[in-house]
């Protein structure tokens, strides 16, 4: 036998569910056993197989149940004499299965109080009212003679040939002992649970599933097993709180639901106790089911007290006259009024709070949908709160004063951690770094609602300096609980506002929306700066791409127009030898022209596969600190000369006064020569009218612009995109090769400069040159 109701046994608060169970489970094995008369009653058969010379001899060995019998006899429903004075008389006038069930309710009443006073005497607890205010023992034994009674009455009424009226009695008398067996051996945390459920006014197995993993239900199949009870009473005890539809196989299907509509007409009558508040067995679907019309159900409430104090008399439990008992009833009926009056108070303003809660998290959703990045839905979070206050402020709960609205931010692991200042409208009114002491979201995970910021943000208080009074400071965690591997935002929402207490549902349902929200919007923005970065490097590729394909084709040309060099210039030096010595020869004019424009075309060809070799090979450079300035002055004074001397009339160069002072590190030569080719360009693309070079100022990158801008035309979209191949012109055949710019580009492309075309607004082209600035300065220079 176990040594008392101890809860040391009992599993801790974290221990594994399986575990609990199964510790409880053997603290059910471990009760004791019926009495030995109750157990041989119950091995007896049906009663036609029944000796009834052996039943008279268990009962007789057994005095207090001798009295039970004999008391039995006298009920009030049965028209017996009231002279039966042996048990032989009583066992034939009685039957034997009333007899068996009278064994059955005396033995387990026995059994569990038994139990209960040693185990009390034994710790000496018998006073402790902490284990044992919220069990009535008196009254949950009503309770279970007022299941007995009507149970036994639906079956009386029911034609189903397998259901008997003293099983039914038998089975609702045991209907409830799991909740003993659980009360018994877990008396500290049964009463919570009992507290729990008369809190939340709901039947008391779903608590006891959630306190102890256990329900009365299994408990009592698990103790009727330990008892060898039959099969059927099992099913009884177990499956009776099941609705009717419920599937299952018991051994008596209508046992158990005699049993199940005992419950509703018990519970309808308030006669006794049992833990539960919630909704009872609906009878009439019950009363269906067995065959019974409502109206006789109905009945069989109407005479249930009378009938339970006849009962509890006759068995020896209780000698409560039925009048006490209706008064009884009326006196719990009321409190259950009261109490569900409370209740329906209690949730009418839970009702009305989620109410409020739930249009906020609407409007939220709503203004979040058109924000433009985290922390803006922060804001409106931010102001989310001012909504909920906002009632409460204007009938002067709150003293007049600019509240205190902000958040620490941290979008994720990665990112800075920042305070941000939000005004009553959620707008962000300013930020600043803060050094959080880890990553936000364990911060926050670790944080309650509602904690005030000096202990959990200690290590900003100095950025709430503004806050009128620190001490009402407090701190909401808005954080994604779903999300690991620090990629979900974290945000601590910091107030100072008078927030009215709001339940666990209201809480969730704020902090949910709120952390998808800004969750969302997060990967939002994550997602659009991906996009655009995959769309940069996409450029940057396809421009890499270009570059390559045309260094390949730049290669393949260095090695044709190398080796046509080297092939080409012998042939040609001679051409050009001979054409000038035979032009000396002739006498004629007409014939020497003709020698000396053979030298020129010769001239032409080798110039040509010169400049081929210039933009396949470029040369080698020697860059030097340059003033922009001296080098396009030179560069306009080349570039005309070549434009007088083709014939094409050139207007004024004029480099700008910005160019004074800006120097560049370059190749000289090269920077020149190619300037050259561009103001060259610019003459031929509007002749005789201005060209300017002009120069920007050095960014942070150390890069600087030498523009050449001309007031011609401007570049077509196909000039635009292939003015720099080579043979590209745009110009009639004939007046021009086409490798102008082309040249140009190679040579800024030697020393690392970039060359790039458009239009400008005003009209006519630009040639823009990228060169790298030169921390040399005209005083140095001069030095």
């Amino acid at each position: 036998m176990m040594g008392g109701p101890h809860e040391s046994g009992a599993p801790s608060a974290t221990a594994d569910r399986a575990e609990r169970v199964a510790v409880i489970l053997r603290q059910l094995d471990g009760l004791p056993t019926l009495g030995s008369v109750a157990t041989r009653l119950l091995a007896i058969g049906s009663p036609e197989d029944a000796d009834i010379d052996e039943v008279v001899r268990l009962i007789e060995s057994d005095p207090a149940l001798t009295g039970r019998v004999l008391g039995m006899c006298r009920r009030s429903d049965l028209g017996i004499s009231r002279n039966v004075t042996t048990v032989r008389r009583a066992v034939v006038m009685l039957g034997l299965e009333a007899v068996r069930s009278a064994a059955l309710a005396v033995s387990v009443y026995e059994v569990m109080d038994g139990t209960r006073e040693r185990w009390a005497a034994q710790d000496g607890d018998e006073t402790d009212g902490r284990t044992r205010t919220r069990f009535d023992h008196t009254n949950f034994w009503r309770r279970s003679i007022a299941v007995a009674c009507g149970a036994s009455a639906l079956a009386e009424l029911s034609a189903d040939d397998t259901l008997s009226p003293d099983d039914a009695f038998s089975a609702g008398v045991l209907h409830g002992i799991g909740a003993l067996a659980l009360e018994l051996i877990l008396p500290k945390s049964y009463g919570r649970a009992l507290t729990l459920a008369e809190t939340r006014m709901c039947n008391a197995d779903e608590v006891e599933r959630e306190v102890l993993g256990v329900d009365r239900f299994l408990a009592g199949k698990r103790l009727a097993e330990h008892w060898g009870l039959p099969g059927t009473l099992r099913d009884a005890i177990w499956l009776h709180a099941q609705p009717p539809e419920s599937p299952g196989e018991p051994e008596n299907p209508a046992l158990v639901l005699a049993v199940g509509g005992g419950v509703a007409l018990a519970r309808a009558s308030h006669l006794g106790w049992s833990g539960d508040a919630g909704m009872p067995p609906d009878l009439s679907i019950i009363a269906e089911r067995l065959g019974v019309s409502e109206q006789s159900a109905m009945a069989v409430l109407d005479r249930l007290h009378e009938t339970v104090a006849d009962r509890c008399a006759a068995i020896g439990l209780d000698d409560t006259p039925s009048s006490e008992l209706i008064l009884g009833s009326l006196s719990r009926a009321n409190r259950a009024l009261g109490k569900l009056n409370a209740a329906m108070t209690v949730r009418a303003a839970k009702a009305e709070q989620r109410e409020r809660v739930l249009l906020a998290v609407g409007a939220f959703h709503a203004a979040a949908a058109g924000a433009a990045d985290p922390v803006a839905v922060v804001g409106m979070a931010a102001h989310t709160l001012m909504d909920l206050v906002g009632e409460r402020r204007e009938q002067g709960a709150s003293v007049a004063r600019k509240p205190l609205l902000g958040a620490v931010v941290q979008l994720d692991s990665s990112a800075p951690c920042r305070y941000y200042r939000f005004d009553d409208s959620g707008v962000a009114l300013g930020r600043i770094d803060v050094d959080a002491p880890g990553p936000l979201a364990e911060i926050a995970q670790s944080t309650a609602r509602g904690a005030d910021a000096i202990s959990s943000l200690s290590w900003m208080i100095e950025s709430l300096a503004d806050a009128p009074d620190i001490r009402r400071v407090r701190v909401w965690p808005i954080v994604d609980a779903r999300m690991s591997g620090g990629v979900a935002p974290a945000v601590l929402l910091v107030h100072d506002l008078e927030l009215a207490e709001l339940d666990n549902a209201s809480e969730l349902a704020l902090t949910s929306a709120w952390a998808s929200a800004i969750h969302g919007e997060a990967l939002r923005a994550r997602s659009e700066h991906q996009a655009e970065s995959l769309a940069e490097q996409a450029r940057a590729l396809h421009s890499a791409q270009t570059r390559l394909a045309e260094a390949d084709s730049l290669t393949r040309l260095g090695e044709m127009t190398a080796g046509a060099a080297h092939e080409m210039n012998n042939p040609l030096t001679v051409i050009s030898g001979r054409s000038q010595l035979l032009a000396q020869r002739l006498s004629e004019a007409s014939d020497r022209s003709t020698a000396l424009a053979i030298r020129s075309a010769a001239e032409d060809l080798s110039e040509l596969i010169s400049s081929l070799h210039l933009v396949a090979s470029p040369p080698r450079s020697q860059t030097e600190a340059l003033d922009l300035a001296d080098v396009a002055q030179r560069a306009s004074e080349q570039a005309i000369a070549r434009a007088n001397a083709s014939g094409v009339r050139a207007g004024p160069v004029c480099p700008t006064t910005r160019l004074a002072g800006v120097f560049a590190d370059a190749d000289r030569e090269l920077l020149t020569r190619a300037l050259v080719e561009l103001v060259l360009n610019a003459i031929e693309a509007a002749p005789g009218r201005p060209v300017e070079i002009d120069a920007e100022p050095a960014t942070a990158d150390g890069r600087l612009q030498l523009r050449v801008l001309d007031r011609g035309p401007g570049l077509s979209e196909r000039a635009l995109k292939h003015a720099s191949d080579p043979f590209f012109s745009e110009k009639q055949a004939g007046r021009g090769t086409g490798l102008g710019l082309s040249r140009a580009r190679a040579l800024i492309g030697a020393f690392g400069g970039e060359l790039r075309l458009r239009n400008a607004r005003e009209g006519g082209a630009v040639a823009e040159l990228t060169l790298r600035a030169s921390r040399e300065t005209a005083r140095g220079r001069a030095a």
